[in-house]
């Protein structure tokens, strides 16, 4: 750790050379030397504002690692195809950021275009012991398999996302306490059909009485889980997830529901919600989300699902409403229960035990530079480097309160995220702060537990920078209760599935089927009852069948593949 206390007035070439930077000339670490120039490719970043000479953390990073690091981007719409085209190319980044696309990075490694690192890192396992013990680790070997059909050869170095981290279930109820109150509820309703009068009363006093995020009718996740998972369906076409808008039957095999008698029902109770004004008329051209969580603070929507799911998202929206309402608290934003049949029913929602949240690949151009950049990764990894990202400067950006916790300078903390177009508070380095942890968290990355372990095991700030510790609490304790009853993880051989490319191409038709007939089905465009013959046709024709049958299939072959690989059991402790 960086134990000095460090003035503000201290030049930053002297500031980063109290991080860590005796590495530069250990036996098993960067080279001494000149240092070598690093690109950086992130997602998500805005570098319109960012000036090198104000980013201390980067300049302590360089100073331990013996490198130069020049940070880029992409706009979020094109991110995808340029880092495509910047893997193929000379002069392009030297580390880029890809958000798990096992296709992109099967399909670049296959094509010669990327540097095998566990190669490098068999080669030298003393330069890097951190990393060293995660890809030799019987998980990561098995996403290499998964990415490239290959256990010895890993293309990227991966983010795990141990799931234990964050609650896992969608179809969160916001509720603006004032709305809900005219509405006649002293409590968040707990049925579908109290949530249907709770509209209707709210609709009626003139207020839109609940918007899910829902990207234009484009997206069904929230509706799906609000309404749909109760009745044991989903409306959700299939995409993401290898199960997403599929159902088990009591042998444990799989189905479609999206073309299913209870999905017809749900998206009838939707389409009654957009006819008595519960859903607005207009959901399908209203903005997504800044306008519409403008409105919800602004006393004119009376519930919103916008994934607030675990105390961190609860507090964003919490404080989106006391950016309106200064002085609001945990009284004035009511987080609902998941909602249940009038018979007691709340759909189960299946969740991994974890999963890549990003991995991040070397190209061949870059080949030339592959150790430094392990060199970098191996520093972020140490406790030296995980500090940096997570706490920042000891004296600059935090101090160490009770029980060792980290108590943060906010304005020292928002002079860096700034740097990055942040302005939502928090106190992690936006460079490389999705270099190990899916979840945004510290961890301990050395020591002889399992990769999985380690990604599930993090320390966890929030409460501390937060500053609404109560609040902060208060959500967790709920969002908890509702973790418990409603999450099904699935076994963790579910995350190595593979469907194949057949069934991939099927899974692209049934979209564009699902958003030809369900926004129009909702918004009243299209008769149910007429339309819905033709619509479970079209997915028949589609080859529905043939995908439900490859999932049930490569379910069984990849239990056998994580048996024969791991030979081990593990619990995930949160």
């Amino acid at each position: 750790m960086l134990r000095r206390f460090i003035c503000l007035c201290v030049s930053v070439f002297l500031l980063a050379g109290l991080s860590a930077g005796c590495r530069a000339g250990d036996e098993n670490g960067p080279t001494a030397g000149n240092p070598v120039e690093l690109t950086i490719c992130m997602y998500g970043i805005q570098l319109d504002s960012y000036v090198a000479e104000d980013d201390l953390i980067r300049l302590a990073i360089e100073q331990a690692t013996n490198t130069r690091i020049t940070f880029e981007t992409y706009p979020i719409e094109s991110y995808n195809r340029e880092i495509a085209a910047s893997v193929s190319s000379d002069g392009g980044a030297d580390l880029i950021q890809n958000w798990g696309g096992k296709e992109e990075t099967g399909t670049w490694a296959g094509s010669g275009w990327l540097v095998d690192l566990y190669g490098l890192v068999k080669a030298d396992p003393g330069r890097y012991p951190i990393v060293a013990s995660m890809m030799d680790d019987p998980i990561y070997r098995l996403y290499n398999e998964m990415y490239t059909g290959d256990t010895e050869k890993a293309y990227g170095f991966y983010t795990l996302f141990g799931s234990t981290m964050y609650n896992n279930y969608i179809g969160d109820l916001v509720y603006n306490t004032k709305i809900l109150r005219e509405a006649g509820f002293d409590e968040p309703p707990t049925t579908i059909d109290e949530f249907m009068d709770y509209g209707r009363a709210a609709a009626a006093k003139g207020y839109i009485a609940w918007y899910p995020r829902n990207w234009n009718l484009q997206n069904f996740q929230n509706m799906n889980y609000s309404v749909l998972a109760p009745l044991d369906t989903a409306i959700e076409y299939p995409d993401g997830a290898a199960w997403t808008g599929m159902r088990q039957n009591a042998d444990g095999s799989w189905f479609c529901a999206t073309t299913s008698g209870a999905s017809k029902k749900g998206i009838k109770i939707l389409r009654q919600m957009v006819d008595e004004g519960i859903l607005p008329k207009e959901i399908g051209d209203m903005p997504d989300f800044g306008e519409t969580i403008g409105l919800w603070a602004n006393d004119m929507i009376g519930c919103i699902s916008y994934y607030c799911t675990n105390p961190y998202q609860y507090q964003w929206a919490l404080g989106e409403y006391r950016a309106t309402h200064p002085g609001a608290g945990f009284e004035d934003v009511t987080l609902g229960p998941l909602l249940k049949t009038s018979g007691g029913d709340i759909g189960k929602q299946n969740y991994l035990p974890f999963y890549i949240a990003a991995n991040w690949v070397v190209p061949q151009t870059s080949a030339d530079k592959a150790q430094a950049v392990l060199d970098l990764i191996e520093f972020i990894g140490s406790p030296e480097g995980q500090d940096l990202i997570f706490k920042g400067i000891e004296g600059v950006h935090y101090t160490v309160g009770g029980g060792g916790n980290p108590v943060f300078d906010m304005d020292e903390w928002n002079k860096i995220t700034r740097l990055f177009g942040y302005e939502d508070g928090r106190c992690t380095y936006p460079g490389f702060e999705f270099l190990y942890s899916g979840a945004l968290r510290q961890g301990y990355w050395g020591g002889d537990s399992l990769w999985v372990s380690k990604s599930a095991n993090l320390m966890d700030y929030t409460a501390q920078i937060s500053g609404y510790t109560d609040d902060f609490q208060k959500a967790r304790d709920i969002t908890d209760r509702i973790q418990a009853e409603v999450g099904n993880e699935l076994p963790p051989y579910y995350v190595f599935i593979s469907l194949s490319q057949e069934s991939m191409d099927i899974r692209a038709r049934l979209k564009e089927i699902s958003l030809e007939y369900l926004p129009a089905f909702i918004t009243g465009t299209r008769d149910i009852d007429a339309g819905w013959p033709e619509y479970v046709k079209a997915y028949e024709e589609a080859g529905v069948q043939a995908l439900v049958d490859d999932f049930n299939a490569q379910i069984e072959i990849a239990k056998q593949k994580y048996e024969a690989l791991t030979k081990f059991s593990f619990v995930l402790t949160p």
